[in-house]
């Protein structure tokens, strides 16, 4: 079974290529080697790809609703929710942030203002027209915020409809690096554009409605969601199956297992840890493709919000308690020490923000605390998956061995970042992807995302600290790329101060699929160009063909 890896180039652009000649920036994470096999798989691309037919997909979990301006979904969601949305802006396969279903996307002089020019003709799955009226529509409802619905576009004050296929973003203060947030990251779907009747409707958790290559026709909530060919997509000759559906099966072996008999397709992993990918080379019939682009990162968050952890030096010491590389050990042969929101291995990362396994000192701190505090009792919350209940049981021995009284539950990963977001817990064993910029990731942290406890906040951490909020500006204001990577060690020493997160392991996910699957790892832009093949862990369905001989 050929492994192969995808990878971005190794070239650097200045800039964004948001539009010809646009001035801005975009982040580029190196690539390391994992020693696995980088050759296109024989016959991948020979051929013209075959149409029609039937792909089932295999992915972990289902989501609360289909809505992306009710629900911030994970991985699971984020890979189904290719087939049926799409978003304004996407990434090419140098990394920089290109148009998508808009036609450019172009910032005035000081990068306070933005206006989006839209393509002519395309429609939503309901035969609404994507115009600029619905584009402002999503854009207010999903970006811009409301008392329940928090803000990914946090610091546009503004959407205006100029014309009717143009509309234009007013920034508080200059943001350079706003393109990036259009494109449906993990976490920030002020990108992805919805019907507007699904975004009016009373209940809007029905089928999704979006402009995306297939059209939803059956959801049964834990088990599947279904589409079929898009007879009106705008894009030529796309997509290639008739039919495409999506299963939830929890259990990574068990997908795996169903993958191996044919049940599925095709299937995302994120925890290499409990697949034989020796095991799995020896079957000719599968092929196993590694995301080294966007890397999923593993982490505890931690409740700054509440006491204990609203303590920074509990928080250090609770990080110091955690012996890092041993964790690593037992999370697969490509995992790797997690330093920070942006991959290990990028130009981006320059120093580990997490504190030193050092358990006496943690001891000592928590000891410090309980003399004057009584006893230290944490409530750990974690995924139901295999991976992620290991590592909470690795975090909570660590915690208990240097005197936390610590309190263990798992539940569905659908629910987990609903109690993060409501700051339902101390502490919580998470994951996301590594993300090409470390602004993709500021969102999580910027303090004037939290909101008061028991109302969903997107600062994961409800740390509210102004002087990450500055840096976080400041660096947005930066036109040149050099400069904001120049400015970041700033970005990593506020972490390594504050403690918010507790980094711990990294690895690329993987795609397992049947060798009758053709178009994993491979995309295109509208204009004909190479697109990025995966972003925050997610694939395009559109170009996906299978063989039916």
């Amino acid at each position: 079974m050929p492994i192969t890896t995808t990878r971005r180039t190794s070239g650097r652009r200045a800039g964004i290529a948001v539009v010809v000649a646009l001035l801005a920036t975009m982040a580029l994470a190196s690539c390391r080697s994992t020693g696995v096999d980088q050759a296109e798989p024989a016959g991948a691309a020979a051929t013209t790809p075959p149409t029609g037919g039937r792909l089932v997909y295999g992915v972990a979990y289902d989501v609360n609703t289909w809505s992306p301006f009710v629900e911030r979904w994970l991985a699971s969601g984020q890979v189904a929710a290719q087939a049926f949305y799409e978003p304004l802006a996407t990434v090419d396969a140098d990394g920089a942030v290109v148009p998508f279903l808009a036609a450019a996307i172009t910032p005035n002089a000081d990068f306070t203002q933005w206006t989006i020019d839209l393509r002519d003709g395309i429609r939503f799955h309901d035969g609404a027209p994507l115009d600029a009226e619905a584009v402002a529509l999503n854009l207010r409802t999903q970006g811009l915020g409301s008392p329940t619905n928090i803000a990914p576009l946090n610091g546009i004050s503004e959407v205006e409809v100029t014309g009717p296929l143009q509309v234009v973003l007013r920034a508080e203060r200059p943001f350079v690096t706003l393109p990036q947030h259009l494109t449906g990251q993990l976490g920030n779907q002020a990108g992805y554009m919805a019907s507007p009747a699904q975004i009016g409707a009373a209940d809007p958790d029905g089928l999704p409605v979006g402009t995306g290559p297939f059209v939803a026709t059956a959801w049964e909530p834990g088990v599947a969601i279904e589409g079929k060919r898009n007879p009106d997509y705008w894009r030529a000759g796309l997509p290639r199956l008739d039919e495409i559906e999506f299963r939830f099966i929890p259990d990574d072996r068990e997908r795996l297992a169903a993958v191996d008999s044919g049940e599925l397709d095709a299937a995302t992993f994120n925890d290499g840890a409990v697949l034989d990918l020796d095991a799995i080379a020896d079957d000719p019939d599968l092929r196993v493709t590694a995301q080294e682009s966007d890397l999923v990162q593993r982490f505890v968050v931690l409740n700054a919000a509440v006491a204990p952890t609203d303590d920074v030096e509990v928080r250090r010491a609770l990080a110091m308690a955690i012996d890092r590389p041993a964790m690593v050990a037992t999370d697969g042969r490509d995992a790797e020490a997690s330093l920070g929101p942006i991959a290990a291995t990028s130009e981006w990362s320059t120093l580990d923000t997490t504190p030193a396994y050092d358990p006496t000192a943690a001891r000592a701190a928590i000891e410090r605390w309980e003399a004057a505090n009584g006893p230290m009792r944490l409530t750990l919350a974690a995924a139901d998956d295999p991976g992620s209940v290991r590592r909470q049981q690795a975090v909570a021995d660590a915690w208990t061995a240097v005197g936390v009284e610590v309190t263990v539950e798992a539940f569905p990963q659908p629910a987990l970042p609903i109690r993060v977001a409501n700051g339902e817990d101390h502490a919580t064993v998470f994951e996301k992807f590594s993300g090409l910029d470390p602004d993709t990731y500021a969102m999580f942290l910027l303090g004037s995302n939290v909101n008061p406890i028991g109302t969903p906040s997107l600062n994961l951490a409800h740390l509210d600290d102004p002087a990450f909020d500055d840096i976080v500006w400041r660096t947005r204001a930066m036109a040149e790329r050099s400069d904001r990577v120049a400015a970041y060690p700033s970005f990593e020493q506020e972490l390594a101060a504050t403690v918010p997160i507790i980094w711990l392991s990294e690895s690329p996910p993987l795609v397992i699929a049947s060798d009758r699957v053709r178009g994993i790892g491979t995309a295109s832009l509208p204009d004909g160009g190479e697109a990025l093949a995966f972003l925050s862990g997610r694939h395009g369905m559109a170009e996906l063909a299978i063989d039916r001989g």
